[in-house]
């Protein structure tokens, strides 16, 4: 019977509540189950607004004042609700700030919302992790011009540790010949008028 309920509360999208002290995890939640039944699971209980604003990239700026530093909780809460699944954080400012501010975030994903998924914090790490007294390496031409992908692997290593331990879990850093790339927004070149590009 208890099976049953279980089986029937999933197959509902998590619409039938469990009775008050007989509460389970969901499939999705369950580390054991099976990827593709927690990714099943899960796309059954989100909303199209869920799903959208999974695809949307929000900015840390829009719940802190990079000026001064204070917060702002319309600001989370919007940014949540319509940017929940990234959200970028390549701004100047102080680590503490940063860090803080990417925990009250998550901790507001995973605590305050319906489906408590944590969200991408992203910045830039192209030839080192984007925060104050940082550590710098080269740019990209020249890691590729080193031929000693050992070396690179160690680069990437350490700005993964620098930008890990402030709550940052993805970095952007391209790995190929973009420069040549005209679809490549991140190059910032007038092509047409230098003959060797």
């Amino acid at each position: 019977m208890r099976a049953s309920i279980s089986l029937l509360a999933s197959t509902l999208g998590g619409l039938v509540q469990a009775a008050p002290g007989n509460e389970t995890t969901p499939v999705y939640k369950d580390p054991n189950a099976a990827v593709e039944d927690r990714v099943a699971d899960l796309l059954s209980r989100m909303t199209i607004e869920d799903k959208a604003a999974q695809l949307v990239q929000g900015d840390i700026r829009n719940w802190l004042n990079d000026t001064d530093g204070s917060f702002n909780q319309t600001g989370l809460e919007w940014s949540m609700a319509y940017r929940a699944g990234s959200f970028y954080v390549g701004i100047p400012i102080p680590w503490t700030m940063l860090s803080d501010n990417v925990k009250v975030a998550q901790d507001y994903l995973t605590k305050n919302t319906t489906l408590g998924i944590p969200a991408w914090v992203q910045s830039e790490g192209i030839h080192g992790f984007l925060i104050p007294n940082g550590t710098i390496f080269n740019s990209p031409i020249a890691h590729a011009s080193s031929f000693n992908p050992g070396l690179v692997e160690k680069m990437g290593s350490a700005i993964a540790q620098e930008s890990r331990a402030l709550g940052v879990n993805n970095i952007f850093a391209p790995v190929v010949d973009l420069a040549r790339e005209l679809r490549f927004g991140r190059v910032e070149e007038t092509y047409g008028e230098d003959p060797y590009l």
